[in-house]
């Protein structure tokens, strides 16, 4: 087809991506939220643990870990941490939600959950990673601490043992940024520094 000249030129297009900015000066807890994804092996396959940790005071507000990795699990989790925080509804609370930019969260019935809830996205810039860095921070901390010293044989032992790990993390672990106290601590009580 190229010898006859019978091939059509391909224009190609660049997505445009700019960096978003946002004031992240916060005041108390469950006004801003980051999720994300991580994978955790088990003998029996990966599993994917979804989580919410509020970025004020540092806590895991819900997580599940699952065999599939759907927007329904991220949609699932975000409704877990709705319920729990705010069980008067959400609706009018100005959350914010911290994400990036995987099919999870931006699939049509995540981002559609997001208006019902009236909930507002905030996704990470491109190739800035810091965007979402407590969420990471966290996910280093929980595999550092809890998956890479352990192996799972299977999906329940790893729930089980993150479920006591992540009590651990809430309740009794300690954050210099918190000034030393518990992330529970911190969302029970006030804290004398603004974290951004």
């Amino acid at each position: 087809m190229k010898a006859e000249g019978l091939l059509q030129s391909v224009k190609r297009y660049e997505a445009k991506r700019t960096r978003q900015t946002w004031d992240m000066t916060l005041s108390c807890s469950n006004q801003v939220w980051h999720i994300d994804m991580t994978k955790i092996w088990t003998d029996e396959g990966w599993a994917y643990l979804f989580s919410i940790i509020d970025a004020y005071d540092r806590r895991i507000v819900a997580w599940e870990l699952n065999r599939f990795c759907r927007d329904d699990e991220g949609i699932r989790v975000l409704e877990k941490a709705v319920n729990h925080a705010f069980p008067n509804g959400v609706r009018g609370s100005g959350l914010k939600l911290v994400q990036d930019n995987g099919s999870q969260f931006t699939s049509r019935d995540f981002v559609q959950t997001l208006k019902t809830l009236e909930i507002t996205p905030i996704r990470t810039s491109y190739r800035h990673p810091q965007s979402n860095g407590k969420m990471e921070r966290w996910y280093r901390t929980l595999k550092e601490e809890e998956v890479w010293p352990n192996e799972y044989r299977s999906l329940q032992e790893a729930k089980a043992s993150l479920d006591r790990y992540i009590c651990f993390y809430n309740y009794e672990r300690v954050h210099s940024a918190l000034g030393y106290l518990t992330p529970m601590e911190a969302y029970s009580g006030d804290l004398s520094t603004q974290i951004a």
